[in-house]
């Protein structure tokens, strides 16, 4: 009788399976190669260098893909697919997030199982979004070099050498040329905010020698600004390269400072020959 028993159990416990456990949905795909920038004229450049794609369905975060990448989806009929683009924080591979200043890329699609969905998301900066750019297409430069600076930058159109337009700036320094140091002139930086509002420069660079970006900050009782190195650029040896340098934490920590400027510094040591290019440089904030 006891044996019975086990046995009647066991087939309500184990024959029961297929009516607590519902069938298991079939996803439907979205393939993303690639995320564009869509710039306005005074925005600059629309190069970027996104490799995150960063995926929302019907408001609820379902991961991070690196591009390109094949993404499942599990939803019932029509869903609000969400794009965000991903980027590199100064360059880290470790601190990847989603770039503060692109509007997302919006839509509604159709989930059927098993179905690809290929698109090719466009993304703009938001119009709240102050953009300072440098691209080196005016005759003059607005880096201005420090008396320091055995050299400056000068504008290229040197097809060879230019990135994109008709100029890019080119720093050269040699055994006689030792430094190269030049900050930006821009009053609009003072009003940098602190608490962590979001500030980057954007810049492009084929250099084949190191290139340092940091922060020259000061407050209303000094008349000299004092350096704070963020970010050496490592030599791309003739292939151009963009990244997306933050400055936020940087200028939250500074809780004195009224004055901001952005700098560029290269100390030479001897060395011969050395060029680099730099160009569509961004400086954004809010």
């Amino acid at each position: 009788m006891e044996r019975y028993f086990y046995h009647i159990i066991f087939l309500l416990v184990f024959g029961s399976c297929k009516i607590i456990d519902p069938p298991e949905k079939i996803p439907s795909y979205i393939y993303i190669e690639d995320i564009e920038v869509s710039t306005s004229p005074n925005e600059g450049s629309s190069n970027d260098n996104i490799i995150d794609a960063w995926i929302f369905v019907n408001g609820t975060h379902i991961g991070t893909y690196e591009l390109p990448a094949k993404i499942p989806v599990i939803a019932d009929g029509a869903y609000e697919l969400e794009v965000f683009a991903g980027i590199k924080r100064s360059g880290l591979t470790a601190l990847r997030s989603i770039y503060p200043f692109y509007n997302s890329y919006q839509t509604t699609l159709q989930s059927n199982p098993n179905t690809i969905d290929t698109i090719l998301p466009v993304v703009t900066y938001k119009d709240i979004a102050n953009i300072w750019v440098e691209d080196f297409e005016d005759p003059g430069v607005k880096f201005t070099s420090d008396t320091i600076s055995d050299t400056v930058i000068q504008i290229t159109t040197i097809p060879a050498e230019v990135r994109e337009g008709n100029g890019s700036g080119k720093i050269v320094l040699n055994s006689t040329q030792t430094l190269f140091q030049a900050q930006t002139n821009e009053p609009d930086f003072n009003n940098f905010k602190k608490g962590g509002n979001p500030i980057y420069v954007e810049i492009e660079y084929n250099t084949n020698y190191p290139l340092t970006i940091g922060l020259l900050h000061g407050d209303d009782f000094t008349s000299v600004l004092f350096p704070e190195e963020l970010l050496t650029l490592k030599p791309t040896f003739g292939v151009w390269k963009k990244t997306y340098v933050d400055f936020t934490e940087i200028v939250s920590t500074q809780q004195a400072a009224t004055k901001y400027q952005i700098y560029l510094s290269s100390p030479n040591y001897g060395t011969d020959n050395i060029e680099m290019f730099i160009d569509n440089i961004k400086v954004i904030y809010f």
